[in-house]
């Protein structure tokens, strides 16, 4: 199965402007392989801690955390792939957190779900908005 999902940076430090992508991913698609995806998406270092968590709203992290190898899970059984997450619980929402310090933020919205077509490789851009955010800004001094 593939899943079309929306990724909108929906918080950081130094977001200045919108920032989505729209991809197709398999299903079976892991939680590792995804902050891999968003890291390359964004263009971002991958030098921090990172995590996923359900809640109501992007602040709400505190509860359902989940999480790829064990860590920080609060949820009474830890989800390593997308077909675990999605469908998220009605008046929640999945997110992806990127750096604890610079609060990083991802809404994971799945949009839609198709069959695999042969040939294809996975996972692929299919809409793009906003440019890249900038993990480290140059500041004047």
């Amino acid at each position: 199965m593939i899943y079309t999902i929306k990724i909108k940076c929906v918080g950081g430090i130094y977001l200045q402007e919108p920032f989505e992508r729209t991809v197709e991913v398999q299903s079976k698609t892991s939680l590792d392989a995804l902050h891999n995806l968003i890291q390359k998406l964004t263009g971002f270092d991958n030098d921090h801690c990172y995590d996923f968590f359900i809640g109501k709203n992007p602040r709400d992290c505190r509860n359902c955390l989940i999480a790829e190898d064990g860590f920080m899970v609060r949820s009474k059984q830890p989800m390593k792939t997308l077909e675990q997450v999605f469908p998220v619980p009605k008046g929640q929402k999945f997110f992806y957190w990127f750096d604890f310090g610079d609060d990083w933020k991802f809404e994971i919205t799945l949009k839609d779900s198709k069959e695999k077509q042969p040939g294809v490789k996975y996972p692929i851009v299919i809409a793009e908005k906003g440019s890249k955010p900038e993990q480290y800004p140059e500041f004047d001094e």
